[in-house]
């Protein structure tokens, strides 16, 4: 099954790549998007917390998002993004979706379809910060006056530019957009549960592209639609294996 995989990989023309927090091997990364029903942050429930309509000035959800950042600032990018990553340099996948909200995954060729953890806006002037700056203040220290069109005071709240439970994800018809022209989509560390992204690689296999899958657990919201498959492996070993017979 190896070769065979490998194979496909080195003979397609454009290889799509999906992943979900299943490729964050050994690293405590947070995908804000699987069930949180019965999850509780300080006496919270998370679907009420990471809601769009909850209070951005609250203190638990300003907590609940520095310590997400500052869970995600200790960890660093393991061997299988390091594997994308070279695969993405040397032209052998195309482009990543990826629904991972770390930033792992780097800046090139990446569609990050639920926002980065690592990237703030203002609320009232959408002026952009940094997660170092969020963990100082959760304030706009100054933003775009667009009456005097010059810099001001602007003391807004500021919101991590991530997709919150009310709101669509973003760069789908981008995404879209490309499976249609992939001939490979490469589904990792993922169960592909969560609509209306599990209909990606739905669209792929119609217009003919191949899907290959690796995951822990069987693919079961897509699984008649997938050509190939490796279950039950580490992630990373996985990629190591591909790596070697692709190289």
């Amino acid at each position: 099954m190896y070769e065979i995989i490998a194979n496909l990989i080195k003979e397609s023309k454009k290889t799509t790549v999906i992943t979900g927090d299943g490729i964050s091997v050994g690293l405590q990364t947070i995908n804000h998007k699987r069930k949180v029903d019965n999850q509780i942050y300080n006496g919270i429930h998370l679907t009420k917390l990471c809601s769009k309509d909850f209070d951005k000035s609250d203190n638990d959800f300003i907590s609940y998002y520095r310590d997400m950042c500052k869970q995600i600032s200790l960890n660093k990018p393991n061997r299988a993004h390091n594997i994308i990553e070279e695969w993405k340099n040397k032209k052998i996948i195309d482009l990543v979706i990826t629904q991972n909200i770390d930033g792992y995954h780097g800046i090139k060729n990446v569609i990050e379809l639920y926002g980065n953890i690592n990237n703030f806006y203002c609320t009232n002037c959408k002026k952009k910060f940094n997660s170092k700056y969020y963990q100082k203040s959760y304030k706009c220290n100054n933003g775009k006056d667009n009456f005097k069109n010059k810099y001001t005071k602007c003391n807004g709240t500021l919101r991590p530019n991530i997709v919150l439970y009310g709101e669509s994800p973003n760069h789908l018809e981008l995404a879209l957009f490309n499976i249609y022209k992939s001939d490979i989509v490469l589904i990792i560390g993922t169960e592909m549960s969560i609509s209306p992204i599990n209909k990606l690689p739905v669209m792929a296999k119609e217009v003919g592209a191949k899907l290959i899958a690796i995951n822990k657990e069987p693919i079961e919201s897509i699984s008649n639609y997938i050509d190939y498959y490796i279950y039950g492996e580490d992630v990373i070993d996985v990629l190591e294996k591909l790596n070697n017979l692709i190289a």
